[in-house]
């Protein structure tokens, strides 16, 4: 009875009995010598969080649902549209891609004034693990807080990150003005000889990049405002948090703006390609953008993330196998 270890409760790790933390997951043992803030966020409370796969997948059959009745819809109302199988390939990639990026906007914790207080969290839709759910638990660039800049050593670090930022949009937005450039050119050489698919595709295209060209440009500017000088480091502090948050989203959907332009591109030379670009985008993006990040490192993967995994391999590599048939 006296030998009884200590173990930790999350990893079951035996720990020394006057330890504050486990040293092997960094769960907090002794929760009144530590601050709330550091004892419910952070990597521990990300990784008690459920994967993103089994939601992506239930959205996915939702979102191809609407596909479905739209082309119904259309039907009914007298529009007629002939598609080969390809395109009906690259419809249903083109709906798990909307349903991963639906499942990923919506799994973000968001506080609803400056003053963040864990009590007063807003519920979301999917409480999976995801970039921006990982950022909002353990980030303080992603949380509001009253404490000085001064204090916590953020001024630099942001100056910092929107210096490096604005480097990347700066060649962000070279591609998406090559990428205009290239649809235009082909919306005037193939404007009468083009079926309706094609140009809904090429229109996409320019569409998608229109939007994150205009994205691009707008986090650009926001980002310039942080490198002023304030009067009074509440302000200077309010400000560089708030403009610094104003740009998250505007890159959130000029990246995927930018990534959409060059699916349909792609798409307009051949479906499969098309599907080939989003099996790529799911299959290196996946684990960026819903991080599986164990508290453990002797955890072991189970069967479900062991399939999901089949499932990304072959998600990029039907497209290869139709294309070489086809050819």
């Amino acid at each position: 009875m006296f030998n009884q270890k200590k173990r930790c409760k999350i990893c079951k790790s035996v720990i020394s009995p006057k330890a504050d933390i486990c040293l092997h997951c960094g769960h907090p043992e002794r929760r009144e010598n530590l601050e709330k803030d550091d004892s419910e966020a952070g990597i521990v409370e990300y990784a008690r969080l459920k994967p993103a796969y089994p939601w992506i997948l239930i959205t996915f059959f939702f979102v191809t649902y609407f596909f479905v009745l739209l082309f119904f819809i259309l039907h009914i109302a007298g529009y007629s549209i002939s598609l080969e199988v390809s395109h009906y390939v690259f419809l249903l990639y083109i709906s798990l891609f909307t349903s991963s990026w639906i499942v990923y906007f919506n799994s973000h914790k968001r506080s609803a004034s400056y003053n963040f207080d864990y009590k007063s969290r807003q519920a979301t839709i999917f409480k999976i693990r995801s970039l921006r759910r990982l950022l909002s638990e353990s980030s303080i660039q992603w949380k509001n807080s009253n404490k000085e800049i001064a204090q916590i050593g953020l001024e630099d670090s942001f100056r910092r990150k929107s210096s490096t930022s604005m480097q990347v949009l700066a060649i962000l937005i070279a591609v998406t003005v090559l990428l205009m450039d290239r649809v235009s050119n082909l919306i005037s050489a193939n404007s009468n000889d083009a079926t309706f698919i094609e140009n809904g595709m090429l229109y996409l295209s320019g569409f998608s990049s229109i939007v994150s060209f205009i994205c691009f440009v707008i986090s650009v500017d926001a980002l310039d405002v942080v490198f002023n000088k304030f009067y009074t480091a509440r302000d200077r502090h309010l400000i560089l948090q708030h403009y610094y948050q104003s740009t998250i989203n505007p890159r959130y959907f000029g990246m995927l703006g930018m990534i959409l332009g060059i699916i349909f591109l792609a798409a307009y030379h051949d479906p499969l390609a098309g599907c080939f670009a989003v099996g790529v985008t799911f299959f290196i993006g996946y684990y960026h953008w819903f991080p599986d990040i164990p508290i453990n490192n002797q955890e072991t993967q189970n069967i479900m993330n062991n399939s999901f995994r089949i499932f990304l391999w072959l998600l990029m590599l039907v497209p290869i196998v139709l294309l070489i048939s086809n050819a």
